[in-house]
């Protein structure tokens, strides 16, 4: 079964950036993962860490994509 997903779109100091939320359970610590820097998207590598690592059967998982920072 696939985590519970949503994107977030945020705009801190007029740059737009992209937050996923995963968990299978409501209530779980969070854990941040920020991306790396320019050149390293991550939002399109969430099921690849998802299939890897599992960490939404424990945490809630926010995926930070900040791109043009």
């Amino acid at each position: 079964m696939a985590p519970k997903s949503v994107l977030i779109k945020v705009e801190l100091n007029e740059c737009v950036q992209h937050v996923r939320v995963c968990t299978d359970r409501s209530g779980s610590p969070p854990v941040i993962v920020v991306q790396a820097g320019p050149g390293f998207p991550l939002l399109h590598e969430v099921r690849k860490f998802q299939r890897k690592l599992g960490l939404e059967r424990r945490f809630t998982v926010y995926y930070w994509d900040q791109r043009g920072c």
